[in-house]
């Protein structure tokens, strides 16, 4: 079958770059064969959530990541990618498995894969950032809110030996985008802010809120005021 595939590659002569294209990608415009002109194995599966709809899914082979399975159920189900967890029996995939093939990862055709919609995560007691002994944030809780929005709950102390408090505005969240194509961390500033208590010499107590963060990215890390108080790891589930 290889040799014969290959030989009809071969004989593809100048002006039939369409007929190519056919041998190349099924009607469903899923690529057919790699590189080389070898065919892929075609990957059909059953894709069910726990509420009990179920799909059969086509147009994957052994070579598609777990990410396009991923951004296909989420497509299919209507839940937001950042949020949907794939199960094959025992095994929960994470998202340090995107970038697998299905086959590297032992997904055969013909499995069923469970699609799970994972919860929004809530931190609490999450530690503190802090610039010395006598200054330091305590984060009490993190949580997501909204795909991608963040609720941060803190209290931070100072008692004048070195000025008033940093604004908690300034404060930094290490993060990676949903947005961006790169996927590149960067730092962001709170996108809003609310005050329970508010004592620049003594105590500032509130809440920050940050948008556009992957929960699902293991790096993130929360950095109280302008300058000089240490970043905080901020130590969301693995998904």
């Amino acid at each position: 079958m290889q040799r014969r595939l290959s030989r009809l590659l071969s004989r593809v002569a100048p002006g039939q770059e369409d007929h190519q294209n056919l041998l190349a990608f099924g009607p469903d415009g899923a690529q057919t064969v790699d590189s080389s002109g070898l065919p892929f194995e075609t990957c059909p599966l059953t894709l069910s959530t726990l509420g009990g709809d179920s799909i059969s899914m086509e147009g994957l082979s052994l070579e598609s990541t777990l990410e396009e399975l991923v951004l296909r159920s989420s497509e299919a189900f209507d839940f937001p990618a950042t949020h949907v967890q794939l199960v094959l029996g025992p095994r929960a995939f994470l998202f340090s498995d995107s970038r697998s093939t299905l086959g590297a990862l032992g997904i055969l055709p013909g499995d069923e894969i469970s699609v799970i919609r994972r919860p929004f995560p809530l931190l609490e007691n999450v530690g503190t950032s802090a610039f010395n002994e006598d200054y330091h944030c305590q984060v009490l809780r993190v949580e997501e809110v909204a795909v991608g929005t963040l609720e941060l709950d803190f209290v931070v102390v100072g008692n004048m030996s070195l000025g008033t408090l940093q604004d908690p505005e300034g404060s930094k969240l290490w993060r990676r985008s949903l947005k961006n194509d790169l996927k590149k961390p960067s730092n962001i500033r709170p996108s809003g802010s609310k005050y329970l208590h508010e004592d620049e010499e003594r105590e500032i107590r509130g809440t920050l809120t940050y948008e556009d963060v992957d929960t699902r990215w293991p790096g993130t890390t929360f950095t109280f005021g302008t300058a000089g108080y240490h970043a905080l790891k901020i130590p969301f589930p693995e998904c």
